[in-house]
């Protein structure tokens, strides 16, 4: 299965580079486009105007691919925060005004996380901010969770990943064993692979290792992060992108 998100703002474009994919794509392939809000608390947080119609237009044309093609689906990605914490109802209420017939399943729900590498921001931040919105964030989780009716795997994922983000918020720790070391890598524009998009520590570069990520990931910088992870001298998160992984490999166990 693979992923890509989107933040929307090209419809056109988007569309038209997803038809090209889906052409050779043998996996399983899904989409999120980000939609954080109505439409004034979305384009307060991505700073665009008219980000909000583009990312409700983006979704409406790969929904109609998504009927043609089995192993395509498309989701928005909304992200809790302080920004819009509260406003999840009506961010799904205010999309079935364009499009009637979505519905809560139609959302990927993400908590708010901070990272120096891959956001240029402080982790530190990120969890003063949870220290205040918690609550109110732990009380929009539970109703996702009552909400979210379960019809596939990823539906199993999902509602796990929310179940263990209540703890995450309550503790600001990782609700469960982290083993993403085993399982991907991040890689930024300039080469630089870190063991995730928040743990701000670089283990190798592909330029300067001539591209081979296999020698980065044995590395001995590669073994200090995996020791570091292990003993939780981490930023300790819960992000999705190395959540899902994590739960799917734990899947049975968890």
């Amino acid at each position: 299965m693979l992923s890509t998100p989107t933040n929307g703002l090209l419809p056109e474009l988007i569309e038209k580079k997803v038809r090209d994919v889906l052409k050779f794509l043998k996996p399983r392939y899904i989409i999120t486009v980000s939609l954080d809000g109505p439409r004034e608390i979305h384009e307060n947080i991505r700073g665009v105007e008219g980000s909000w119609s583009r990312s409700v237009e983006t979704f409406r044309r790969l929904k109609k691919l998504e009927r043609r093609n089995k192993k395509f689906k498309v989701f928005f990605g909304y992200t809790i925060s302080p920004f819009n914490v509260g406003k999840f109802e009506e961010t799904v209420e205010s999309v079935r005004e364009e499009i009637p017939s979505v519905s809560h399943k139609d959302f990927h729900v993400n908590i708010f996380h901070a990272s120096s590498v891959y956001y240029r921001t402080e982790p530190k931040e990120m969890k003063n901010f949870l220290k205040n919105f918690g609550d109110q964030a732990s009380k929009e989780v539970r109703e996702m969770i009552k909400r979210k009716k379960v019809t596939s795997l990823i539906d199993i994922i999902e509602k796990k990943y929310l179940r263990l983000g209540l703890k995450y918020i309550k503790t600001m720790e990782m609700p469960v064993k982290c083993n993403i070391y085993n399982l991907s890598a991040f890689v930024d524009p300039y080469g630089n692979v870190y063991p995730c998009t928040i743990f701000d520590y670089k283990i190798g570069n592909l330029r300067e290792s001539n591209y081979d990520l296999l020698k980065i990931l044995n590395s001995e910088e590669a073994l200090k992060a995996r020791k570091l992870i292990e003993s939780k001298r981490c930023p300790q998160c819960w992000t999705p992108c190395e959540a899902h992984q994590i739960i799917l490999s734990r899947l049975l166990r968890i």
